[in-house]
């Protein structure tokens, strides 16, 4: 009897996985072309730059050096 419940098992196991690789297939990578971009706002230094109304909040941040 035990000899005959070990192929089983064994074959369910086999089963069992195949079935787990098709329905639930890995993760796909690939983006849309459109999901690709790059920064093109202002950063906070041109922001300041351009805008005198923060002009201490300008001195500031360059007196702590993150400018």
């Amino acid at each position: 009897m035990k000899n005959k419940i070990s192929p089983i098992l064994s074959m369910g196991a086999v089963l069992f996985s195949f079935m787990l690789t098709t329905l639930f297939p890995s993760c796909n990578d690939d983006l849309a072309a459109d999901s690709y971009y790059t920064f093109t706002g202002e950063m906070m230094s041109d922001f300041l730059d351009n805008h005198e109304d923060f002009s201490q909040f300008k001195r500031i941040v360059e007196r702590a050096g993150r400018m």
